[in-house]
């Protein structure tokens, strides 16, 4: 069994504690919807990606006041900004807009 101090049970706990949470934003975001289109998307990730990155700048300060956890934990495994950046922009070129003007929903 995992506990919330392993890096498994920390997840679980966190998914756990915010699922309510998550079912919302996914509700409200309604992205699998027939009438959503590729621009609806390429906000919504353009946000992602926009989150994640102001994210990370936290985390590394985390992870540099605490690499044993952030070695146990994983962190650089775990980093999505960049990722979610460049599906942004490929989704943002098929919707004929660059990224930057997608913006947010």
């Amino acid at each position: 069994m995992t506990s919330s101090t392993t890096p498994g049970g920390a997840v679980a706990a966190l998914r756990a504690a915010t699922r309510e949470q998550h079912a919302r934003v996914e509700a409200a975001l309604d992205l699998l919807s027939p009438t959503v289109d590729v621009v609806d998307v390429a906000r919504a990730v353009t946000v992602l990606a926009a989150f994640w990155r102001d994210a990370e700048a936290g985390l590394d300060a985390w992870a540099e006041a605490e690499p044993a956890d952030a070695r146990r934990l994983r962190w650089p495994e775990r980093r999505r900004a960049d990722l979610l950046a460049g599906c942004a922009d490929l989704l943002a070129g098929a919707a004929g807009t660059p990224a930057s003007a997608a913006g947010a929903p």
